[in-house]
């Protein structure tokens, strides 16, 4: 009785909710960064996320430059 009960409640939180391939992030081994470095990898990272949000040249062009200086 439990083990069908565990795969109907298995069969519909995984209809529900989907699943994961279960990836975990890489180690990035961002501990030892300076201050400068790690202040240059997160301009580059949110001049990124602002053009991933509006595709257009000026966030582009931001993009590239940040790019180029870290």
């Amino acid at each position: 009785m439990w083990e069908r009960m565990t795969h109907k409640i298995k069969k519909v939180a995984k209809e529900t909710l989907g699943e994961s391939r279960g990836f975990r992030p890489r180690g990035k081994e961002s501990w030892w960064w300076d201050d400068s470095v790690q202040s240059k990898v997160r301009i580059k990272r949110d001049c990124f996320k602002d053009w991933s949000r509006c595709k257009n040249a000026e966030t582009w062009d931001k993009y590239k430059i940040a790019r180029k200086r870290g």
